[in-house]
């Protein structure tokens, strides 16, 4: 088993008296901070957490048990601090999603790492109604996190006022439908993309229902109607 710090936590620590050291977690993202106090043996181990040792090198080479290495890592399991390794880390996120994954590591859990909740939302149906002024954000937004399954809803064409405040959209596009253009940035921004463009304008809560058969989520961003109506 290899131990690692997680990502997106920063660690800082000042020598006390009696070989103890204070060492200071800072969540990057949150900015939560968890202090501990270590004895000399505990942190030199906590130096080799790095996901290239295994819990008998640390052992090795810090002058402690096993047990005393696996004691350590659950006093940092608790605190969410760690993560644990089958096998030497071997996990290179691509350069694109680096950030976000770091991101999701604040909020990992044992059933959930951030590999996974990348995964979820890979995986995840989102429908879109309304692509103006917020829906092209949002859109684009979802795109560019990685979400790869759309429905996208809206009957409108593309006029010279959506071009100062709609993203997606240039002079190139004007008279054509936003769902077109939107549907081809989104393919730009986000190659594995798959959207089903619909031109239509949603007239009641079944039309909704109609159209997000198996997504997971639903965001309304159309002038009308508005939320409360559906």
């Amino acid at each position: 088993m290899h131990i690692k710090i997680r990502d997106g936590i920063s660690v800082i620590y000042r020598p006390l008296r009696h070989q103890t050291y204070e060492v200071n977690f800072l969540f990057k993202v949150s900015g939560r901070i968890v202090t501990l106090c270590l004895n000399q043996p505990a942190f030199l181990c906590l130096k080799m957490l790095d996901g290239e040792h295994s819990v008998k090198d640390i052992a090795n080479q810090s002058g402690v048990s096993a047990q005393e290495v696996l004691k350590l890592s659950r006093v940092l399991t608790e605190q969410g601090l760690i993560s644990l390794f089958r096998e030497r880390v071997q996990i290179q996120p691509s350069e694109k999603f680096k950030n976000q994954l770091n991101f999701f590591a604040d909020f990992e859990t044992r059933k959930l790492n951030r590999h996974k909740m990348q995964a979820r939302l890979r995986e995840s149906m989102v429908v879109v109604i309304g692509l103006g002024g917020i829906g092209s954000w949002v859109a684009q937004g979802l795109a560019l996190a990685g979400v790869q399954n759309f429905v996208l809803v809206d009957p409108d064409i593309v006029s010279n006022p959506n071009l100062n405040r709609q993203a997606l959209y240039a002079i190139t596009d004007l008279g054509k439908f936003k769902v077109d253009v939107a549907q081809s940035r989104i393919s730009q921004l986000n190659t594995d993309a798959d959207c089903l463009v619909i031109k239509e304008m949603v007239k009641s809560a079944e039309d909704v229902t109609n159209f997000s058969s198996g997504a997971n989520l639903v965001i309304n961003c159309a002038d009308q109607p508005a939320t409360d109506q559906l």
